[in-house]
């Protein structure tokens, strides 16, 4: 007796997000001028190591906008090649668990967030007001 042919095996098409057409899809969740500000700043990983950046820096998100996360408290400068350590060569969690030693990522992710408020209220870092 020969075997039947297998019948084909179809897999689910993966589902596709939704998003409305010329839309972000976490809206609320974006500052674009608090990002312009985290760009203007020193990649704080390259301070810590004593390294030069050679890179320019970008935002450097420690909780994903889609997970919960917000521009704001939830971001840290960072440079290219520590992004590429992260994403690449360590892993998101094994780069929190080395430099979480040295630092506290989402305590410094906040503090950058209140200096911004300081600076954008129009407060200097003694809580004095700017003339």
């Amino acid at each position: 007796m020969i075997n039947p042919v297998p019948k084909p095996v179809f897999l689910k098409k993966p589902k596709k997000r939704l998003q409305a057409k010329g839309r972000r899809l976490f809206r609320g969740r974006e500052d674009d001028a608090y990002q312009d500000y985290i760009r203007g700043l020193p990649c704080v990983f390259c301070i810590a190591e004593n390294r030069t950046q050679t890179d320019p820096t970008e935002v450097e998100h420690i909780v994903n906008k889609s997970h919960g996360g917000y521009d704001r408290g939830d971001t840290l400068p960072g440079c290219g090649y520590h992004r590429e350590q992260r994403h690449v060569q360590m892993g998101t969690k094994a780069f929190a668990r080395y430099y979480g030693k040295r630092f506290d990522l989402k305590a410094m992710a906040q503090k950058f967030a209140e200096l911004y408020e300081r600076e954008v209220s129009g407060l200097s870092y003694t809580g004095e007001q700017n003339k």
